[in-house]
């Protein structure tokens, strides 16, 4: 009678085929059920074979679960710079909301802005929830409101600016509604211009 296969042997190439789709939730298994396998047909003498089955399990799961780590290690920093991405763009968006609700109340107050943002309530903006979360900066901190304009100031003026955000930038909301993402230097260079000490 022919040596009866490896169960763990033919584990081991099942795991390690499906390990092709790039996952190392097989491929990890594979490895170990390829050396289990390798192991007790090497100690049967001839009573359990599948020797090719676990080897090339075994060398399945090693490509694809390499593969799997390097796809990871090159996926993540892409990830990260677009999750980075994402949340300047929900910073603008907000930013742009704040400038709106301020030229709302300035269409009752004679084009003036405000004194405070908390002002705003209720005319422009419902809650005081509401404002804290459009003011929010995500990470800690939140816009910062520069006071005494209106809406005949030169409109390059800055009137909402961020904290310091990654990597080294700021975002700038300007009189005449337009959003910038700066350099940390040229911003703070900008409200220093501006009489402001960021």
């Amino acid at each position: 009678m022919p040596p009866k296969a490896s169960g763990l042997a033919i584990a081991s190439l099942v795991l390690g085929i499906i390990s092709v789709l790039g996952s190392c939730i097989t491929g990890i298994p594979a490895i170990i059920c390829g050396h289990l396998a390798l192991s007790k047909i090497k100690k049967s003498a001839g009573q359990i074979g599948g020797f090719g089955l676990a080897l090339t399990g075994l060398i399945l799961g090693y490509i694809f679960t390499a593969f799997a780590i390097i796809y990871a290690g090159l996926a993540v920093p892409t990830a990260m710079k677009a999750l980075h991405k994402a949340e300047q763009v929900t910073l603008i968006n907000n930013g742009k909301a704040l400038k709106s609700s301020l030229d709302l109340y300035a269409a009752s107050n004679a084009g003036s802005y405000p004194a405070s943002m908390t002002d705003l309530i209720p005319s422009a903006i419902g809650s005081r929830s509401e404002l804290d979360e459009l003011l929010a900066i995500k990470g800690g901190g939140e816009f910062s409101y520069v006071s005494g304009l209106t809406q005949s100031s030169p409109g390059n003026l800055i009137v909402f600016y961020s904290p310091p955000l990654k990597p080294d930038t700021r975002i700038v909301i300007r009189v005449d509604s337009t959003a910038q993402t700066l350099d940390n230097a040229a911003a703070e260079a900008e409200l220093s211009a501006q009489g402001i000490s960021p």
